[in-house]
């Protein structure tokens, strides 16, 4: 029953990306090895009996990766942030696609104004409508407001018409009754850093 609990405060918590929460001012270079070792460690859940316990062991650490890479991109150390996800992402593929209840990461946090704004990282690109993969997901920034989610921003693959010559990225803004494009980026997808301050720019000026 206990695990059963903690799995699914882990998967609520995880699907909010966190308590709300400044990161730590600093993020000593240790601490960027000692995560890498500690997702290199979590191998072992490979082929695990029960994904309900992998979860209930991984989301705890989850949520302290998360924290380190939103202290690393406050600090402007994105290359670490990036080795940091990229190995996320290769434990999510050892363990197998079936063994986590959630589809994404937290990448970043940031305030701008009024907003908290979580960044979350898919760990492969989701289809943004259910079912159909013209449009996919690969981040996603939430704007919370007195703890509601108020609108979103994604980056997105598309093609259209399944051709590669069809295929763009681009930075869209979402809210209820708005899908609406902000930035296009062409058939390379930007770094985090570039989207980041593009995000930032386009929150404030709303």
């Amino acid at each position: 029953m206990r695990t059963r609990s903690l799995l699914v405060a882990a998967a609520l918590a995880l699907q909010a990306f966190l308590v709300p929460g400044e990161p730590a001012a600093a993020a000593d270079p240790d601490e960027v090895k000692a995560a890498l070792s500690e997702i290199q460690a979590e191998y072992r859940w490979k082929d695990a009996s029960s994904a309900r316990d992998v979860a209930a062991a991984l989301a705890p650490k989850f949520d302290r990766w998360g924290q380190l890479l939103a202290t690393l991109s406050a600090a402007g150390r994105h290359d670490e942030a990036d080795r940091i996800c990229t190995a996320i992402v290769s434990l999510w593929k050892h363990v197998g696609r079936g063994a986590l209840p959630w589809d994404a990461f937290l990448r970043d946090r940031f305030v701008v104004g009024d907003y908290r704004v979580d960044a979350a990282q898919f760990f492969e690109p989701a289809p943004f409508y259910p079912g159909d993969d013209k449009i996919m997901k690969l981040y996603r920034f939430s704007l919370y407001k007195d703890g509601k989610v108020v609108a979103r921003y994604y980056l997105e693959h598309s093609q259209l018409d399944g051709a590669p010559a069809s295929s763009y990225y681009v930075l869209t803004f979402t809210k209820p009754g708005l899908h609406q494009q902000v930035q296009p980026y062409g058939r390379e997808p930007p770094a985090y850093r570039a989207l980041r301050k593009t995000v930032l720019e386009d929150i404030a000026k709303r």
